[in-house]
This record gives structure tokens, sequence and C-alpha cells, in this order.
């Protein structure tokens, strides 16, 4: 199987045998940036229990969950 090199826009998907590492373990994240200098993505599936608008009082942002996760 070739080997795909992480780019933007690419999921991330962690292998089982990452199960010491708690950032990552099973996690599924959405690269976002990725250059020589550094990465960047978002955990899409580690829900916390808050919403933005409980966090970012001064936003009007609704009911959008947050996500926890990192450092990627």
């Amino acid at each position: 199987m070739p080997i795909t090199l992480p780019t933007k826009g690419k999921l991330l998907i962690a292998e089982p045998n990452i199960l010491g590492d708690a950032s990552f373990n099973r996690t599924v994240i959405l690269l976002t940036e990725h250059n020589k200098k550094s990465s960047i993505g978002f955990v899409l599936n580690r829900p916390s229990d808050y919403m933005l608008s409980y966090l970012v009082e001064d936003v009007d942002c609704g009911d959008i969950p947050v996500y926890c996760g990192g450092p990627v």
C-alpha cells in the first residue's frame, strides 16, 4: 500500500495501537493546516459537556458543542 502524507483537508484516524497516548487514543482529526513548522487539526469525535455559549459569553453562538482534544 502506498504511503499517503498528511495534507490539509485529510482525516487522520488513530491506529488502535496508540492506546498509551490519551491525546490521540481513538480520535478522528480533521487536518486544517500542515507544513514543515506545524500542524493544526480539530478532533471530531470527542464532545465535552460544554457549549460554546457557556465559554464565550459575549458572542451569541447558540448551542454549539465544544470538543476535547490536543495537542495536534
